[in-house]
């Protein structure tokens, strides 16, 4: 009812207006400028509230820099801290013991002192609480966060001025509605519920009520030995030629820093509608070997071709925009369901870290894209397995890093790469890909400068040099083909 969605708007704006001054207030000037240069220089979709969350979160509890046993992956997933640099800074407390003040990050070595500063905000030296807190405790303890947003376009838009008989006609109106919550506690529990409405979709007509829904229940318990998503979650894996969610830093403000490093398994907590996982994976340390299963089952949009009862037979192209505005678009709304299974296993040494990892894809419909020059080597087929081997490893002043994955055909991807440090001032990387033409991984993301990853190989090239805290040069070339 019309008088219904209208009271739902009016809380969501006034909500929005009470909570902006408090949600600015709590941002550094210094991570609002961190989150643009991440957001420029990330590759593939990126949904900003999931990487505001993660710098608010660093902010509001800080990695105990003192602890070498402590999670730094945020550190190192957000681009504030290298494996190299994670090393030297590990080997700096194991000699001198723990730091007095944060400011004893400039001696560090391998840490410039522009990037020993920008880490201030992000890690504290204070002692941490030996005494762990009862996962009961957890539940309730911690940081709750709400957000809501409104937002529409004021002009009217095309869709929304044709008449009630154009099959496209958009059936909602122009607002875009947000709900999202979280609780969590450190980097050991979270659980949350997003709920989103875009532009023209139809919001409490249906009996869904917001177009799409997110939910999630995540828990590291480390002295249990391991970490449990359940719902919606993200897998990393490697160099992202076989499986990779979520955003990934890529060329721009940081050309030495192309490598991924980033937790395997992480809970998802944004409106991105498509590159997520929805099932239950379980991270399982046995010494240094770490073990993740995972399943998933979901239903995705798809463009397709219908049988003689009007049931999908063939599936054209998998959209992945989450838009459901017209009859045409919720015609194509969870089409068909996929089923992803999996494992890695990964060896975390002390200077180096090797893994394995294989993934096997089920559709519910064939896919069968239509006959097009662009669409000569995508994936055709019901089922489709890859099995991939990725490493990193610190030598010296080298951090070495890359993965190899086969696909079902024999079709093989790789990328190799390192990353020098010259001196304290000077970086530099270089890295290698071949993607073959035919390569087809339902999951993956690798490094790349078309969209896919395949029917690509390059030579990169990066080149960092901060003389001073005022001057720094940041230089690449990419030869692709």
């Amino acid at each position: 009812m019309w008088w219904l969605s209208f009271i739902a708007k009016a809380c969501v704006v006034a909500m929005c207006l009470l909570s902006a001054p408090a949600l600015l207030g709590q941002t550094p000037s210094n991570t609002e400028q961190l989150i643009e240069e991440t957001v420029t220089n990330a590759e593939g979709q990126l949904e900003d509230e999931s990487l505001i969350d993660d710098f608010s979160t660093l902010v509001t509890q800080p990695i105990p820099i003192n602890d070498t046993l402590a999670n730094w992956s945020p550190l190192l997933s957000n681009g504030l801290l290298t494996p190299y640099q994670q090393e030297q800074l590990v080997g700096y407390l194991r000699e001198f013991g723990p730091l007095l003040s944060k400011t004893e990050l400039l001696a560090v070595p391998g840490l410039p002192e522009g990037e020993a500063r920008r880490l201030f905000p992000y890690v504290t030296v204070r002692p941490v609480e030996s005494a762990a807190v009862p996962f009961i405790n957890q539940l309730s303890k911690g940081r709750n966060s709400l957000l809501l947003r409104y937002q529409s376009i004021l002009e009217t838009q095309k869709g929304y001025a044709l008449p009630d008989s154009v099959t496209n006609r958009y059936l909602g109106d122009r607002a875009k509605v947000y709900f999202r919550y979280r609780h969590q506690y450190g980097q050991r529990l979270s659980y949350g519920l997003v709920a989103d409405k875009d532009p023209g979709e139809s919001l409490f007509n249906g009996k869904a009520g917001f177009d799409f829904y997110s939910a999630h229940f995540f828990t590291a318990q480390p002295e249990k030995g391991g970490k449990l998503a359940v719902g919606d979650y993200e897998l990393k894996i490697g160099q992202g030629l076989l499986h990779w969610n979520g955003f990934s830093l890529g060329k721009g403000v940081s050309s030495a820093r192309i490598h991924r490093a980033a937790p395997v398994l992480r809970p998802f907590n944004s409106a991105n509608e498509f590159n997520f996982m929805r099932g239950i994976a379980l991270e399982r340390n046995l010494g240094p070997l770490k073990i993740t299963p995972w399943v998933s089952h979901r239903q995705l949009d798809a463009s397709f071709e219908a049988d003689s009862t009007g049931q999908p037979s063939l599936l054209r192209t998998i959209r992945e925009d989450g838009l459901h505005r017209t009859v045409g678009e919720l015609k194509n709304k969870g089409v068909f369901t996929l089923t992803n299974t999996g494992v890695n296993a990964t060896y975390e040494g002390q200077h180096i870290n090797l893994g394995l990892a294989a993934s096997y894809s089920k559709f519910s419909t064939p896919v069968e894209p239509r006959e097009q020059p662009y669409t000569a080597f995508d994936f055709r087929g019901d089922a489709a397995l890859g099995v991939s081997m990725h490493y990193s490893a610190v030598l010296k002043q080298a951090y070495l890093f890359g993965e190899t994955a086969v696909d079902q055909e024999g079709n093989l991807a790789s990328l190799h790469g390192v990353q020098a440090f010259i001196n304290p001032g000077v970086k530099a990387a270089l890295a290698i890909r071949s993607y073959a033409k035919d390569y087809s991984a339902i999951h993956a993301d690798g490094f790349a400068e078309s969209t896919g990853t395949q029917n690509e190989q390059g030579l990169y090239l990066g080149f960092e040099f901060n003389p001073s805290n005022q001057w720094f040069v940041n230089t690449y070339v990419d030869v692709f083909r």
